[in-house]
């Protein structure tokens, strides 16, 4: 798990979309989408039902969430 996985994880759920988060952090979509889908693995859970044109976070991604913000802010 690296700090770029965390903010892009942050920034998508305070962003809401992968795309404003793209625009909001001037990086690439498919970066993004890499290093989230990366973290993902890492941790062996699913942090977002992608199901909707906004990215929605399932109940793992919202236990991940606070954790990640708090590591973020040290």
């Amino acid at each position: 798990m690296t700090e770029d996985q965390l903010t892009y994880f942050t920034s998508i759920v305070e962003c809401g979309s992968y795309s404003e988060t793209a625009l909001e952090l001037d990086i690439s979509q498919s970066t993004i989408s890499k290093q989230v889908a990366q973290l993902e693995s890492e941790l062996n859970i699913k942090l977002f039902d992608r199901s909707t044109r906004k990215s929605s976070l399932i109940p793992e991604g919202e236990a991940l969430y606070p954790e990640a913000a708090a590591l973020l802010s040290q």
